[in-house]
């Protein structure tokens, strides 16, 4: 899986409404931020469920309770709603509240919802510079780079939210989605490069046992949306730059970094920049991206058809991207 941009402030639009950071500026702070769009949220609220967000630092953090208003998240919580008695002692002295206790206010919280719910968590504690509090010091191990304590530490606390969880008469009835916001540093050779340093994590979990084995198929956080409305059964039309992951479509990534679009799809990653592209590989055989197909001075048939594909594609992507961006044509709900 991947994730379609490099910061927390990218991730919120990609996963809840489908649309990728392509573009220099952060779409929830940019001029474009009041744009109509086919959220989760929205769809969701329209069919009954009641709506949350909960973020255990401070409110109003990159604007994100801006967002997911607009995008129909009913009920904002910040680490200002965390219970008063809990916060200082709670309080990892930088970000917010620590992981473990906020899962557990968390899970509380959930129990005093009216179903159907849909709520969404954005915790804190895997983040420079990665405190762990102060009981659990030297229980994990340090490995190679700080964030490994801090990685270690949240797994724990994930652990924990569920035993709670699972205790509680949502738990059995709801589809949990686990993911990062982005990627993380790593010394792994596989993950640097332009673009595996995009891989994340993502779990779909169903406490009744419907879902269950790996999907091998690229995902990415744009397929969100669209594969939770294909879960619950909801038949809606939607404009998403994302596919759902449980049909038969070819799946792809697309990212933006650098001023350069990036695609991969099927067997190949492609580059292009305003001008041309700049880059070309045949991932099945070169998941390093250490041969750049482009500066051959003759590609092969098949090489050379899989380029003029994923160059019209990615090209349609940034020119839908871009007219509905700027037509405010994001949704087909409104």
């Amino acid at each position: 899986a991947y994730a379609n941009g490099q910061r927390s402030i990218e991730a919120l639009p990609s996963i809840l409404a489908g649309l990728p950071p392509l573009m220099n500026a952060n779409y929830v702070v940019s001029n474009y931020s009041g744009s109509k769009l086919d959220a989760l949220p929205k769809i969701l609220k329209k069919t009954g469920y009641n709506t949350s967000f909960y973020h255990g630092g401070a409110n109003g953090t990159m604007g994100f309770n801006g967002f997911v208003g607009s995008i129909g998240i009913e009920n904002y919580f910040g680490i200002n709603e965390y219970p008063e008695k809990d916060k200082e002692k709670d309080f990892d002295g930088l970000w917010g509240i620590f992981d473990e206790p906020y899962l557990q206010y968390y899970a509380k919280e959930l129990s005093q919802k009216k179903p159907p719910f849909f709520s969404v968590l954005f915790t804190i504690s895997s983040h420079h510079p990665y405190p762990i509090p102060e009981k659990y010091k030297n229980r994990f191990p340090k490995g190679t780079l700080p964030l490994h304590e801090s990685v270690g530490y949240t797994d724990l606390a994930l652990k924990h939210f569920f035993e709670t969880a699972r205790e509680m008469s949502w738990f059995n009835n709801t589809l949990f989605v686990i993911t990062s916001d982005h990627s993380a540093q790593s010394e792994a050779i596989k993950y640097n490069n332009r673009f595996n340093q995009f891989a994340i994590p993502l779990f779909f979990y169903d406490p009744s046992g419907m879902l269950i084995g790996k999907n091998n198929h690229f995902f990415q956080h744009l397929d969100i949306t669209p594969s939770v409305l294909n879960l619950l059964g909801i038949n809606k039309t939607i404009i998403s730059f994302g596919n759902n992951a449980f049909s038969n479509k070819e799946k792809f990534v697309v990212n933006y970094v650098n001023n350069t679009y990036q695609i991969a799809e099927g067997e190949y990653f492609l580059q292009l920049t305003k001008n041309a592209t700049i880059g070309f590989y045949h991932t099945a055989k070169d998941s390093l991206l250490q041969n750049n197909l482009i500066e051959k001075s003759k590609l092969s048939k098949k090489h050379l058809l899989a380029k003029e594909q994923l160059e019209k594609k990615l090209k349609a992507i940034i020119q839908q991207y871009n007219n509905r961006l700027i037509n405010n044509d994001l949704t087909f709900n409104e």
